[in-house]
């Protein structure tokens, strides 16, 4: 099929415009918005610190005998740039529906409510201007006038005219949307996230630290490595409510734990009070950690220190102890053939009879991550001197 593509773009003030005159529309086969509060923000802050922001990809289509123009990609953020400009953001309690993840029951016992939001901005335009202020609640509790950043910032579009009746446009667009959203070889969680490590670079050597290049687990025939910002995430929020049992509540889910980290990671860099992680720098004074960091990387070049586990159980009994009390508790551990044996026999009782069975089973599930946070400490407690 043969097709015109135009390329340009429009200020933020034009875009509102197109969608609150219908001039833009989602097609059905759009998912939810499906972005959080500050996520919306964070493209805001974005594009008036003039960041790239991907384009939007629209599409001319012929509809019951109309042309329409379908917003093919692009949807979550056309439809931020309007929850900005009328400052409002869709009530969960309002719109929400449940539903059960059974797909990470293997690796999590501790199965978790998936809460989606079923609205789009159509629900928004059915009673534009007199919004229902129950339905909404405000994005900003304060907010200065818009229309400035509206009318001198811009998002770029791609315009798509293809050949062909409705039918075929049709199969078209959706072969088009499932083709952006769904090829492409995916990155792993981790190596998405890592894209994240380099919003700041005073904090660079902190996520992707070199201390842990030398440690591997093995999984089956492959070796990976320890993933160093899942210990500081759980023992930021431990610092912080010295209570392992309240670590990651409502991430349990694998999918969710991404979500978990990422809060973390943006909570390091904008340096802020987190309820739930702290604040960075009360923990590292002036952010410096690098001498810390050395002194964990001396530690684990101890000839003594494992350097490979055959799960992440064995890296956890032996990781968190020893990353809390140098990091965190800016302390110095003497490892010592004592100290390895009693990590060692810590271990081989967890893995012993049906509860360590269940654990070997599922080493991810929360609770049994949660049970070997607080094992780890009591074990490196003794062995934690101050400098």
């Amino acid at each position: 099929m043969e097709n015109r593509v135009y390329y340009g773009e429009y200020s933020l003030k034009h875009w509102i415009d197109l969608i609150l005159t219908k001039n833009i529309i989602l097609p059905e086969y759009q998912r939810k918005f499906v972005w959080k509060p500050e996520q919306v923000k964070n493209l805001i802050e974005s594009i008036k610190a003039g960041e790239f922001v991907p384009p939007v990809t629209i599409g001319s289509a012929e509809i019951n005998g109309k042309n329409q123009n379908l917003i093919i990609d692009g949807q979550q953020r056309l439809t931020s740039l309007l929850l900005y400009h009328l400052n409002v953001y869709p009530q969960k309690s309002k719109f929400i529906k449940k539903t059960i993840d059974l797909s990470v029951e293997n690796e999590n016992d501790d199965i978790d409510d998936n809460e989606t939001i079923e609205w789009k901005f159509d629900e928004l335009l059915k009673e534009y201007p007199n919004i229902n202020e129950t339905l909404y609640d405000k994005l900003y509790e304060t907010k200065k006038n818009s229309d400035d950043i509206l009318e001198k910032h811009y998002l770029g579009f791609a315009y798509i005219i293809p050949e062909g009746g409705s039918a075929e446009q049709s199969r078209y667009y959706s072969s088009v949307f499932k083709h952006i959203n769904e090829s492409g070889n995916k990155l792993s969680k981790e190596e998405s996230r890592r894209a994240l490590y380099f919003l700041d670079s005073r904090y660079t050597d902190f996520f992707d630290t070199k201390s842990f290049d030398v440690i591997r687990v093995q999984q089956q025939t492959v070796e990976r490595k320890v993933d160093f910002v899942r210990y500081a995430a759980m023992l930021a929020q431990y610092n912080k409510c010295k209570n392992a049992d309240r670590i990651a509540i409502g991430y349990g889910a694998t999918e969710k734990r991404e979500d978990y980290y990422a809060e973390y990671i943006n909570s390091v860099i904008e340096n802020n009070d987190s309820e739930v992680f702290g604040k960075f720098e009360d923990i590292f004074p002036d952010g410096i950690y690098n001498q810390r960091l050395q002194r964990m990387q001396e530690t684990i070049s101890s000839s003594l220190f494992p350097k490979k586990f055959t799960s992440i159980i064995d890296a956890d009994f032996f990781l968190f102890g020893l990353i809390f009390y140098i990091l965190f508790e800016d302390k110095a551990i003497q490892f010592s053939d004592d100290l390895k044996s009693n990590i060692t026999k810590a271990i081989e009782n967890a893995k012993k009879g049906k509860e360590g069975a269940k654990r070997r089973q599922s080493p991810n599930a929360l609770n049994f991550t949660q049970q070997r946070i607080k094992k780890s400490l009591d074990l490196y407690k003794d062995y934690a001197s101050t400098l």
